[in-house]
């Protein structure tokens, strides 16, 4: 066995590497996905040993690598398994080297062939599938007459589990039973290999949902691998075939002359496809069996025209040409000393002009009433570029009182001009066109406000009269490619009074993030360090959770992380700074994972505590809840000298502990960002609760008494606590109190959620005040007109008889800070979808798929969703 080099990309399972064991006797390749660690390796060696012994291949002796952990030569001598260590530096000696080269070069021709969206974080999922083809390919050593898969799994039954090319683009049938009853009758995703304990089924990775379904009803869609079907010469062949069976049957003449332009077209591209000296059909050679189908279907399209022109009345004759469809009253003969001159340029047939449709008609297509429904609605965010509307005739009658805006306005303001154009206003840009590196060549969208009844259509505006506009900053912000003109703008508009009043706790007036480095030069720069001279008193005294130390007392082995203090304004108007560890450079391998209680089972809790009368719904609030817990090694972390105030500098006595411009401290508990102390805190919670009589049940995070009617959830340090009676809340009280500081509530806010109770009438309310408005003043988003759909309107194409797939995405990729945008809106409405509005959770959660690999497109959609 060994282990393949790290992964380019590590997968939704967090797995890096893949643990690769050869059997020599049957010649068989086995996958185990891993995770970083040696204590992963020996979880992966287990499940690959477990794999081999349920099919009656439990090995006696391994050769392996002499790196390996202890832990995993302490299992082999438990399993009776002896083992071999190859020489040092001498790897080719290890059978599974070979074994991984072939398996590499398997498994990188099937990334290869994977849809070109196909998601890599989804490797790991390609596993099985890897292993199944390649086994198939690979003869057993004691019977070569026999594939490597069937000696140790036995004959594999294609009928039974048949499989397809891994990351094709699939669609999955959903059953009536899945869907609602207007809802397509397939979900997109992508192909994972066949569903082992279902019978003729296929496992699938679906877009919308981000899970793994299993289907027996899928359409395929190749793009790198091409589908079994027929040939050119077969397709050529159905085509000259039906040709001459509608001709047969064609009988008038009407009917037939409404195709002329299309037949003129067909007959002009086929002849395109024959070099310039080729003028006729009888010019064509008929000793390539193509050529002449291509000649029989010529010969057709010419016998359709002449059978419609011998058909016509001689008043409405039509003649064919190569370039358009005449009516003879115009066309004028040549005469005997002008000679017609056939040329072979590309035809130019115009597209026949399909008259308008009105609405409300018998012919109304589906398609044409959404479109007249998305002309009726405005939207709120920001367009693509279009070109300049002209005036449609409906429009001339008010054409006079519309705003002038395309004059030149040299020397005034815009405001100004505005009260000369009748009170006309921009209420918003809707768009951009022009390089944005030449801002004299750029121009903008405006939509002006109704006046009087009248609508404006958008005109397009300079940049130099963009400028002063105030709407212009807004517009800026939320197009990367234009931040840069921001600079640019005579005066920043400030941020409105209803902006400022739901403005985020951990953002400022101008909506963005507050950071250390950025406060330490404002005009509250000292209320900040105060604030943050506080935190290093409940760090070192209070809760003694660090110390400063000597650089020397570190163990050479450790790794020591950096602090990052993270800044927040409380109730409005207190200053308050959490030092926090740099968790990202930790070096602890033990288990970092706490559990929480979901969002379900809270609306469960909520539901059983209106559902009986004599129960009240309560909160409570661990102080210090990540500082008081005893780590088990203690970590170390650098501060910067300019990230330490003053006062705490004199009175710890910073300079004896000074190495360059940083000093060196001991972590001995819990700290905000190290990855284990919330699993520790968890731990000593638990274990001082069941003391008392409450323990976890087997939901994830929700609490019960062995005695008492009581139930709670815990979400990190909050309590949402059901108690039938005063007494049970206080003995849960109690009991937290004696070994933490506690801030008790009275039910009507828990994990941000604003709760209304009328236990009267058995209701409570959910709500979030002020959560839109504080997200959209962040990301400077200013609401015009609603938009009754959060994902946008995607015009279907008609006539097709196979599922639509989406389009691919060919626009331009964002920059890092466009992605991180982007992380940014996705992580701040997500909680806010699954709490409250579920409508928008389908179209945030398809963002966050993309938002890795976001590109221009994914921008729009963003915009759209804002």
């Amino acid at each position: 066995m060994d282990t393949t080099g790290k992964f380019p990309v590590k997968s939704r399972s967090g797995n890096e590497y893949v643990l690769l064991m050869y059997d020599h006797d049957s010649n068989y390749l086995h996958a185990e996905p891993m995770r970083a660690g040696k204590h992963r390796l020996l979880k992966a060696y287990q499940s690959g040993i477990a794999f081999f012994a349920a099919r009656g291949f439990k090995p006696r002796f391994q050769r392996l690598d002499n790196e390996t952990s202890k832990e995993l030569f302490a299992y082999m001598a438990s399993e009776s398994i002896s083992f071999q260590l190859a020489p040092p530096n001498c790897h080719r000696r290890n059978s599974a080297e070979r074994g991984i080269r072939t398996f590499k070069n398997h498994f990188i021709a099937m990334l290869c062939t994977t849809d070109p969206n196909f998601p890599l974080q989804l490797w790991d999922e390609l596993l099985p599938l890897a292993e199944l083809t390649l086994n198939l390919l690979r003869g057993s050593r004691i019977n070569p007459s026999i594939s490597a898969w069937q000696q140790l799994q036995g004959i594999y039954d294609y009928d039974a589990h048949p499989f397809a090319p891994a990351g094709m683009r699939i669609v999955m049938h959903e059953k009536p039973a899945q869907r609602t009853s207007w809802a397509p009758h397939g979900i997109e995703g992508y192909y994972l290999g066949p569903a082992k304990d279902h019978y003729r089924c296929h496992r699938g990775w679906a877009i919308d949902t981000q899970r793994e379904r299993i289907a027996d009803t899928v359409d395929w869609h190749p793009v790198t691998v091409v589908m079994p079907g027929a040939s050119e010469k077969e397709l050529l062949q159905t085509a000259i075939n039906d040709l001459n069976a509608t001709l047969e049957l064609v009988n008038s003449t009407e009917n037939t002359i409404k195709l002329m332009p299309q037949l003129t077209h067909l007959q002009m591209r086929i002849k395109s496809l024959f070099p310039p000296l080729i003028n006729t059909v009888d010019d064509i050679s008929s000793t390539s069996p193509n050529m002449s189908l291509v000649k029989d279907i010529l010969k057709v399209t010419e016998s359709i025209a002449d059978r419609i022109i011998q058909q016509q009345p001689d008043e409405q004759r039509v003649v064919i040409t190569d370039n358009a469809v005449l009516e003879e009253e115009d066309f004028q003969p040549s005469t005997s000393s002008e000679q017609r001159v056939r040329t072979h340029t590309e035809p130019t047939v115009p597209n026949p002009v399909r008259p308008d449709i009105p609405i409300g008609g018998d012919n109304v297509t589906y398609t044409s009433l959404c479109k007249s429904k998305r002309k009726r609605r405005q939207k709120h965010v920001i367009e693509k570029s279009a070109p300049l509307q002209q005036l449609t005739p409906h429009h001339e009658e008010i054409e006079a009182s519309f705003p002038a805006i395309q004059k030149s306005i040299p020397d005034q303001s815009l405001d100004d001009a505005h009260k000369r154009q009748h009170g006309w206003e921009v209420t918003r840009l809707k768009a951009h066109r022009g390089p944005v590196n030449q801002r004299s060549k750029l121009h903008f969208k405006a939509q002006w406000t109704p006046r009087e009844g009248i609508t404006s259509p958008d005109t397009w505006i300079s940049w130099a009269h963009a400028r002063k506009l105030p709407v212009t900053e807004e517009y800026l912000r939320t197009h990367t490619a234009l931040k840069s003109l921001l600079r640019y703008l005579p005066i920043s508009a400030p941020m409105s009074p209803a902006q400022l009043q739901f403005a985020a706790a951990t953002t400022g007036t101008d909506g963005q993030p507050l950071r250390y480095a950025k406060l330490m030069k404002g005009e509250d720069k000292t209320d900040w360090i105060e604030a943050h001279a506080c935190e290093f008193d409940r760090l070192l005294k209070t809760t003694c959770t660090m110390k400063f130390i000597h650089a020397t007392a570190k163990p050479s082995h450790r790794l020591a992380s950096y602090y990052n203090p993270q800044c927040s304004i409380k109730h409005g108007h207190e200053k308050r700074v959490r030092g926090t560890y740099g968790g990202d450079r930790s070096d602890y391998t033990g288990d970092v994972s706490a559990t929480t209680a979901s969002l379900e089972t809270l609306n469960i809790l909520l539901n059983a505590t209106i559902s009986e009368p004599q129960a009240r719904f309560s909160t409570a609030d661990i102080k210090d809840y990540f500082l008081m817990s005893d780590l088990d090694i203690p970590e170390f972390m650098w501060i910067l000298l300019s990230q330490i105030p003053d006062r705490i500098q004199q009175e710890h006595n910073i300079a004896q502990y000074v190495v360059g411009d940083r000093v060196m401290v001991q972590i001995d508990k819990g700290i905000y960002g190290l990855p284990q102390a919330a699993v520790l805190a968890k731990r000593r919670l638990d274990a001082h609760l069941a003391v008392h009589g409450y323990r976890e049940t087997s939901t994830t995070c929700l609490y019960r008494h062995d005695n008492r009617p009581i139930l709670f959830t815990l979400v990190v340090d909050d309590f949402g606590i059901k108690a039938n009676g005063e007494e049970h809340k206080e003995h849960l009280l109690h009991t937290l109190r004696q070994l933490y500081t506690i801030s008790v509530g009275d039910g009507s806010k828990y994990l941000g959620i604003s709760l209304s109770w009328d236990y009267t009438r058995r209701t409570v309310t959910k709500s979030m005040p002020g959560a839109l408005q504080k997200a959209l003043a962040r990301f400077n988003v200013t609401l015009l007109t609603p938009t009754y759909s959060p994902g946008g309107y995607v015009t279907p194409i008609y006539g097709k008889k196979t599922a639509q797939l989406a389009r691919n995405d060919d626009s331009p990729a964002l920059d890092a800070a466009g992605i991180k945008r982007i992380q940014e809106i996705v992580g701040v409405f997500l909680y806010y979808a699954r709490v409250l509005d579920c409508t928008m959770l389908k179209k945030i959660t398809e963002i966050s798929s993309l938002q890795s690999t976001a590109t221009e497109s994914v921008a729009a959609k963003v915009d759209d969703f804002l």
